[in-house]
C-alpha cells in the first residue's frame, strides 16, 4: 500500500511541476559549478616567517629587570 502512494505522490509532484514549468516556474535549476577552485593557504610564506620569535616582555617583568 504504502509503495502505491509513494507512486501517486510522485506522478503529483511530476505533474504538478509539468504544470508550473508553462508559467515560468522552475523547479529542479541546475547548480553552475566554478570552472576555478580557490585554495587558501593555510601556512605562512617563507618570506613572511620570522626566523626568531618576538620578545615579549610583560610590565611586572620589565619592573623586575630594572630593579635588578
Amino acid at each position: 500500500m504504502s509503495f502505491l502512494s509513494e507512486l501517486l505522490a510522485a506522478i503529483v509532484l511530476w505533474l504538478s511541476a509539468t504544470a508550473l514549468c508553462q508559467f515560468g516556474v522552475v523547479i529542479e535549476e541546475t547548480i553552475i559549478k566554478p570552472k576555478v577552485e580557490r585554495t587558501v593557504a593555510r601556512s605562512p610564506r617563507e618570506a613572511a616567517r620570522l626566523e626568531t620569535a618576538p620578545k615579549i616582555i610583560c610590565p611586572e617583568q620589565a619592573a623586575r629587570l630594572a630593579r635588578a
